[in-house]
């Protein structure tokens, strides 16, 4: 029998983990774009093969989570799913059971191909990209605002002096002892 707390934790869990899906797209977006760039071709190698990996390891994640949204179970994160499980323990998912599914094959192949260090590497890139727009946003709406501008910058000012006040007081209580 499904409760509304089990329905409430999966909503919640399901909400989060798109959110990190989110993240690893906008990364991987970002990560397109560098390699527009002229770099040196092992530079390029080795982000192609993060981001290429990281691509086909987010859509079979993405797919997953669509399968158990409709089947109303709690979400997997891919990058830790095999290690939930015992050597001899069978997989609840058939379709992520190597044993069972190529997919499962594929899945397990791509984890233990680096999941756990790329994933999370393009979830922060993507953290990192979208909270720089949201502060570029917020910076651009005080400054056009007058009233809010003197007082932003004010406190940046206010902020700037406090750290080299503190770092002058370290410096003299460093020289006197």
């Amino acid at each position: 029998m499904v409760t509304s707390r089990k329905i409430l934790t999966g909503a919640i869990g399901h909400i989060v983990l798109l959110i990190i899906n989110f993240l690893v797209f906008v990364g991987l977006v970002e990560s397109y774009q560098i390699l527009a760039i002229e770099l040196p071709p092992f530079t390029v190698l080795v982000l192609g093969y993060m981001v290429i990996h990281t691509t086909v390891l987010l859509s079979v994640q993405l797919g997953i989570q669509v399968l158990e949204l409709i089947r109303i179970k709690m979400p997997t994160l891919l990058i830790s799913y095999y290690f939930l499980f015992d050597d001899d323990e069978a997989i609840p998912l058939p379709l992520l059971d190597p044993v069972k599914s190529r997919l499962g094959v594929i899945t397990l192949l791509l984890v233990i191909s680096g999941g756990p260090i790329f994933y999370p590497i393009f979830a922060a890139s993507g953290l990192l990209f979208v909270l720089a727009i949201i502060a570029q946003k917020i910076l651009n709406m005080a400054f056009k605002s007058p009233g809010l501008k003197i007082t932003l910058s004010d406190r940046i000012i206010a902020h700037i002096i406090q750290i080299v006040e503190f770092t002058s007081r370290i410096q003299t209580t460093i020289h006197y002892h």
